[in-house]
Order: structure tokens, then sequence, then C-alpha cells
């Protein structure tokens, strides 16, 4: 397969990260439960609480739109049936093989 094919079959393989629905969700719920009980939860918790929530849902769904990045961009396991495409790991050291660097520069101006 071409260096043009990896790429392609790299894009056309879904991430198997069944947290994905959580990032919009998240943000909502934290919505949803401070928009019904936020003065209540104030009145009795006070501030802390209600920010603490507020904060805490949206962080989360930062970190998990992280996760989702990290995953789609391979960073954690090497596709099936891949033929070592992408780049090398030595001693926590990331460089060019012969796979991805005509792909890059390919597609500079």
């Amino acid at each position: 397969m071409t260096e043009v094919g990896h790429a392609a079959a790299a894009l056309a393989d879904p991430v198997r990260a069944p947290f994905v629905a959580l990032i919009p969700l998240l943000p909502l719920a934290g919505a949803i439960v401070l928009g019904l009980f936020g003065e209540r939860l104030q009145a009795s918790r006070g501030k802390g609480l209600v920010g603490a929530l507020g904060v805490s849902t949206v962080a989360a769904s930062f970190v998990l739109s992280l996760l989702a990045g990290a995953l789609s961009l391979g960073c954690g396991s090497e596709p099936q049936g891949s033929t070592g495409g992408g780049t090398d790991h030595v001693d926590g050291q990331v460089t060019w093989n012969q796979d991805v660097a005509p792909i890059v520069t390919s597609v500079r101006p």
C-alpha cells in the first residue's frame, strides 16, 4: 500500500472510544443540575460547591476530548494491519520513518 493509502486507511478506521458521547453530555448535565437545583445548592452548601460542579463538568469534558483526540491520532496503540507507518518510538524520542516523511513533504506548500 502506498503512503497515501496508509493515510486514507487511518482516516477511515473508526476510533474505539465509547466515552466520546460524554464530551457534550457532561457540561449539559452540569447545566441542567445547576439550572434546576443551583439556587438551592448555593443556599445550603455555598457558592463553592456550585462553582466546583460547573467547572468540574466542563473540565472533565475537556480531558475526555483530549483523550479522544490522542486516540484518534493513534497515540497509544498501533492500528491493526499496519506495517509500522507513522513514527518510530525509540527511548522516548520520536523520529520520522520512510512512511511519514513523503506524506509530510508532499503536503507542505
